[in-house]
Order: structure tokens, then sequence, then C-alpha cells
């Protein structure tokens, strides 16, 4: 059982960072912006939520998700999806090395 709220804790923590950076994105208003990570969004869709782990980019993908008004659960789901794939890479990797 505390395996169990131990995960649930860290997905939480993982997730915050990027629904925040979405959240500020809702609050900017409609106006043109000339961001890469924007570019990309529109182009692609919200599929572009699952590289949400991507330095640099992630963040402005998930900021754009929300200045688009890409909807809230849809953004949710592939930012837990993309990030989930990170660190589960990240462990298998890290297990390796250090076994």
């Amino acid at each position: 059982m505390a395996g169990a709220q131990g995960l649930r804790f860290i997905i939480l923590v993982l997730k915050t960072g990027a629904l925040v950076t979405y959240g500020m994105g809702r609050l900017i208003p409609n106006k043109k912006q000339e961001v890469r990570s924007l570019e990309l969004l529109k182009k692609y869709g919200p599929i572009t939520l699952f590289f949400s782990w991507v330095p640099v980019v992630g963040d402005g993908f998930c900021l754009g998700a929300g200045w688009l008004r890409i909807n809230f659960w849809l953004s949710f789901v592939l930012i837990l999806i993309g990030k989930f794939a990170r660190y589960l890479v990240l462990a298998a990797v890290s297990l390796q090395i250090f076994s």
C-alpha cells in the first residue's frame, strides 16, 4: 500500500509544474506570439504534449496548450503519459548502470 501511495505522490509532483505552466498559458491574452514550441503545437496539435518533458521546449508546449485552450483533461493525460515514459526510461537506465 505504501508503494502505491508513493507512486501517486511522485506522479503528482511530476505533473504539478507542467500543469502550473498550462494554467499560466490560459492567463495569457490572445496576442500573436512567435515561439517555436507554439508553432510546433499548432502544427502537430495536442499530441505534442507527449514531449512536455523535453528541456527548453517542453514548458513552451504546456504554456502554448493553455494559451490555445486545449482541453485540460486531454492535456493532463498526454503530459502524464509523456512524463511517466521519461521517468520509466530513466529508472531502467539507472538500474542497468548501477546493478
